[in-house]
């Protein structure tokens, strides 16, 4: 049930923080630009609405009240997003956001609508054929909307620094640089925490990569921890541009989860593997083989989540956990694997 809960709320999440789907993104920028830190009580009304009309769109789509042709909502959804940058820059500090209060409120739960909309299809798939679909309706308008406020407090703290820029900074160029700074940084961040979903196949023959990253090594070891026997390992270097969640490489029963403390070597130090403070997670499939892999942090990467826990039953569609800021990844699997 929790898990369930936590998947559907996730998936709301990644779909508004998937940098490569950027038309939510970007008319959440749009929407709250023109706002100070002290408009946050109707910043964060705004976006509630727009995740009603979103839902709202979502339900009318998924009891076939209503359909519209998905070139037709590919349209109109970049045309909202012109519609409200275009408000912004004439009516930008005449008041009119606070005179128009209804009207904006009431534009963007339709613009929520219309983005909706472009959703509905994949939504549609999410939802197969369950019969609780008002629950998951639910849980995934509060992903969306955890998602929204993450990045409107971003936005507004951003334009808290940038006002001060202003205020205190009067050369041109220094103020240009600040806030062109600002705004790769908030790029930068949004793009280091992208939490996309797994797109793979379920198969219970294959042992798929935990983590996206450069393998720099595949050598034959002895595991000491809890295998006790020689097996192959293969360990994943993450760039700070690879995606820093994990995966389950197999599918089955979690035997063993441990964190470990320890140093802060640099992820391609040899001895990073057994040193570093890390996590070690075991996952035993229906054919009795054990799979383990090690979540290890690095010189800057010193915050690892471990979601695992022992008894559990686990897909490779699943999250394992999320190393912030790192680092590396080491698999071990039996030497009879075959590689590719």
């Amino acid at each position: 049930m929790l898990e369930s809960f936590w998947f559907n709320v996730q998936y709301g999440i990644n779909h508004v923080l998937d940098i490569k789907a950027y038309d939510h993104l970007l008319f959440l920028i749009v929407l709250t630009v023109p706002y100070m830190f002290k408009d946050w009580k109707r910043v964060f009304l705004l976006v509630t609405m727009f995740t009603l009309g979103h839902t709202l769109s979502l339900v009318l789509a998924v009891y076939n009240i209503v359909s519209v042709k998905a070139e037709m909502v590919e349209l109109l959804i970049p045309i909202t997003i012109l519609i409200v940058a275009l408000f912004n820059v004439f009516t930008s500090g005449k008041g009119a956001q606070k005179e128009k209060v209804g009207i904006l409120f009431l534009s963007t739960l339709f613009f929520g609508l219309i983005h909706g909309l472009g959703f509905a299809r994949e939504f549609k798939m999410l939802l197969g054929d369950t019969d609780n679909k008002f629950v998951l309706l639910f849980e995934f308008a509060l992903g969306i909307e955890i998602a929204q406020v993450i990045i409107v407090l971003a936005i507004l703290i951003l334009s808290i620094i940038n006002f001060l820029v202003y205020k205190y900074f009067p050369l041109l160029i220094l103020q240009i640089l600040i806030v062109l700074g600002s705004t790769i940084l908030f790029y930068l961040i949004l793009h280091f925490f992208r939490n996309p979903l797994r797109n793979v196949e379920i198969n219970n023959k294959h042992i798929i990569a935990p983590s996206d990253g450069k393998l720099v090594v595949v050598e034959d070891v002895f595991e000491n921890e809890f295998l006790k026997e020689d097996c192959t390992q293969l360990s994943i270097f993450m760039s700070p541009l690879n995606v820093h969640k994990q995966w389950y490489p197999v599918n089955g029963k979690i035997i063993y989860s441990k964190n470990h403390k320890g140093k802060y070597l640099v992820a391609w130090h040899p001895k990073s593997s057994l040193e570093n403070e890390r996590s070690t997670i075991v996952i035993e499939t229906e054919e009795r083989n054990k799979i383990l892999f090690r979540q290890i942090a690095g010189a800057v990467a010193r915050r690892i989540c471990n979601y695992s826990k022992e008894g559990v039953i686990v897909n490779q569609k699943m999250e394992a956990g999320f190393i912030k800021f790192g680092s590396r990844i080491d698999v071990f699997i039996p030497k009879k694997a075959k590689i590719t």
